[in-house]
Formats: C-alpha cells, structure tokens, sequence
C-alpha cells in the first residue's frame, strides 16, 4: 500500500503530521487532532500560472495564460452533477483557488469526512470537459478578469511585473488576459490535465477529526492507478532589469490617484530555505520601517500625505523577493523620498529593537496559531510541501530569527537599482483607451 512513512513533531507545541507516499506516487499528510468535530482536505497539484512552458517525459509543451486557473473552474463542472452541488448534499463546503505554482482543491465537514474525501479525489481525477463547459466557464473567467482590473491595486501591480520583466511568466497574472482566455481550448485544457495531473505530482493533505488509516483506506479506494510522468515547468531566464525610475497610467476610471513603489530581489538558482528566509525579513523589515507602529507611519498620517489606507506585503516566488508599497497621495515624488530616506535611515542606525520584540511576537504567534485548526493546519501541511520545507519548518526558522539578521539583509532586500514607482492616475482628456492600457 505504502512506500515509506515520515513523523514530522512541533518540538514546541508537540503537535504531529504523519506523511507517506502511496504507491500511485501521491504524498498523503495527515494531523490527527481528536478533539475537533470538523477535517479539512487540500488536494494541492504542482501547476500554477507561471507553469507556461514546460516538458512532459521529455517533450516540450507550452500552453496560454490562465490555462491553469481555467483548468481549476473546469474540474468543477461534471457531466452528470455541478461538484458544489454534491458536496453541499454531504455537508461540506468545497472550494479552489489558483496561484504561480499551485493548483488546490479542498473541502471542510463536520460529518462524512471518507465520503467527502472520495468525492474530492473524484471531482479532480474525473474530468468532463466539452465545449458547452469551456465556452460558459470562459465567460465566467472573463468576467472575473473584468473586475480584477477594475481594482488599482491589481492594475499597477501587473503593469509593474510587465515593466520589470518582460516576456516571462512573471509578468501575466494567473487569471490569464483576454486574448489568452479567448483562445484556451478544450483540447490545450486536457493537454495540461493529462500532463500535470497524476498523482506524483499532488500531495492531499488532512487536518481534523480523521485518521491515517481513514485516509490511505479511501485513497486505496478511489484513487485511480495512474502512470506517473515526469513533467517539469520551464523558465526563460530572469534578470531583473533595472526599470525606469518612474512610470505612470492614466485611466479615466480611476477616481483617487494611486503611488506603488516596488523592490526586487533576485533569488534565481537559490534553495528553499534562503527563498523563505528572503520573504520573511522582508515582511518583518516591512512592518518595522513602514509599519501601523512605526514613527515613519506617524509621520506621514501628521503630514496628511496619505489620502487613503496604504496596502504593504512582501511576496516570493522561485525567481525573485518583491516588496509592494501602494497608497494614494498627495506628492508621489515627495513620498518616494521619504520612504528612501527611512531606508537609508534603518539600513545606517538599525532597526528599533522593542518594536522587534513586538512584532516577533506576533509573528511567531501567528506561525504557531496555523496549526491550531483543521483548515490551518491542513494549508501548512501543503503550503510547506510547496516550500520544500516539512510542516513545522516555518515555526522553527520563525523561532531562530534575530533582529541582527533583518539588519543585515536589508540591502539586498531594497535594493536601490531595483526599485521603481508607480503612478495611476486619473485621464480627464477625455480619450478613450485600448483593453490594457498605455504606460
């Protein structure tokens, strides 16, 4: 039944995630917690949105963007009954969702927990895909597309990601575009179907009122026998070239001005852990220089520069760090001053290190509190397979770090050359323009 069998324990807390691989090639990883009434479910499949080109036992396919999250709505419409359906039917909840790397379905009960596993594993190894589903799912896509752009936050974060890096991946949302929607086809879809998923290429993770041999027994059940393939995602390089300094979009439907400044850091050909590493200074740096706490954050709302909230995150993926400054102002200029000054003021005096211990804190809090539910603990579970990293990894590099690491990242965090500002504003010409804009 089984190939070999992992104990992954929180050396803090003592919780514990079982993981085997099955035969077929899947990685099962369980938590067993007793005391909850519900289990949540994750079928995690390594395909996501960059995955644009890539090669299947030794032959190379490319396919449109939005392949991946189109392929996402079409699992959920079966020939005979709409997916959502039969899970409300058993008592549960199901849902998808779509990112760069990763496709993931899952499911929440209070009862039936092996019958609505079943009917998970079902939904996503049972594809029913005609023309009739594509062409209503297309439109359905479209129109979530319409709405993304509508939001200025996602505008400028898409026209910067085209600006830093053109002609990759990086660079299309995972949405796909208009015309990439318009052309997707039932074939292409069952192309990457058969491609991507087999199940050597998913981990199903468990959290909740559900054992190991509960799980593997239903796996052994209904899990089809399929041959695994050795499919791979291909990259163009990726240099981040040095962008202009500034760029700006006029659109007719923006009401408020919006400033975005964006850092790039290179992490092409890094491991895993220096990957993470990367992300969570860089979210940690965020919170201390530009933070709700922060004497910078106070000054400006004293200045009344802002003119509405501020959005701030750090993201990763396997080719780059980017930190995200996005709030409308006044003085776009002048706000891209002070944030560079505030840098050069951290990365010369050093973070403040109460603030730090504040911060950690709850950012440790916040690593352990994703273990203490179901639905969290089974997200860490395949969250981490995706990292590379087992469960409780996080929690540990979370407890090992040090203020003086933050410090010392800082200048490949924010790197001065590789960064650049974003202004949306608003276009009383009077003209109209194309589907995308012009920057």
């Amino acid at each position: 039944m089984t190939m070999h069998k992992r104990i992954d324990e929180n050396p803090f807390t003592g919780c514990r995630c079982t993981e085997v691989r099955h035969e077929s090639g899947l990685i099962v990883r369980v938590c067993e917690l007793p005391d909850f009434h519900t289990v949540s479910m994750k079928l995690c499949v390594r395909f996501g949105g960059l995955d644009l080109h890539y090669r299947t036992d030794g032959t190379e396919f490319h396919v449109l963007p939005g392949t991946a999250h189109f392929l996402e709505h079409q699992l959920f419409e079966n020939k005979d009954i709409n997916a959502l359906s039969a899970f409300s039917k058993l008592g549960a909840e199901a849902n998808a969702c779509t990112d760069g790397i990763s496709t993931v379905y899952e499911a929440h009960t209070a009862e039936n927990p092996c019958e609505v596993l079943a009917l998970l594993l079902k939904t996503v190894q049972e594809p029913a895909f005609t023309d009739k589903t594509v062409s209503k799912e297309r439109g359905i896509i479209m129109s979530e597309l319409r709405q993304a752009m509508d939001h200025p936050f996602f505008k400028a974060k898409l026209q910067m990601r085209q600006i830093r890096c053109p002609g990759h991946p990086e660079c299309e949302d995972v949405l796909g575009n208009m015309k990439s929607l318009s052309e997707i086809s039932r074939d292409m879809l069952m192309q990457a179907y058969s491609h991507w998923y087999t199940p050597n290429n998913m981990l199903l993770s468990c959290a909740g009122n559900i054992t190991l041999e509960e799980v593997l027994e239903t796996v052994d059940r209904v899990l089809e026998r399929i041959p695994p393939r050795q499919t791979e995602a291909l990259f163009p390089p990726v240099k981040l070239i040095p962008p202009q300094r500034s760029a700006v979009l006029r659109e007719r439907h923006i009401s408020a001005p919006l400033t975005a400044i964006e850092y790039a850091c290179d992490l092409t050909g890094k491991p895993p852990e220096e990957r993470y590493y990367s992300w969570m200074y860089s979210t940690l740096a965020c919170d201390l220089i530009f933070g709700d706490m922060t004497e910078f954050e106070e000054e400006m709302l004293h200045s009344d520069m802002y003119s509405s909230a501020k959005q701030i995150y750090s993201s990763s993926t396997n080719f780059c760090t980017t930190v995200f400054l996005a709030v409308s102002v006044q003085d776009s200029e002048q706000y891209m001053n002070a944030v560079f000054c505030e840098l050069e003021n951290a990365k010369r005096k050093g973070l403040d290190a109460e603030l730090f211990r504040i911060i950690m804190r709850s950012a440790y809090a916040n690593a352990c509190s994703k273990q203490g539910t179901p639905n969290n603990m089974a997200g860490l579970m395949y969250a981490s397979w995706l990292d590379g990293f087992q469960p409780f990894d996080t929690v540990r590099l979370y407890h090992a770090c040090r203020l003086s690491d933050i410090e010392k990242a800082l200048p490949s965090l924010f790197p001065q050359e590789q960064c650049m500002r974003f202004d949306l504003l608003p276009d009383s010409s009077g003209e109209e323009e194309g589907e995308d804009g012009n920057v």
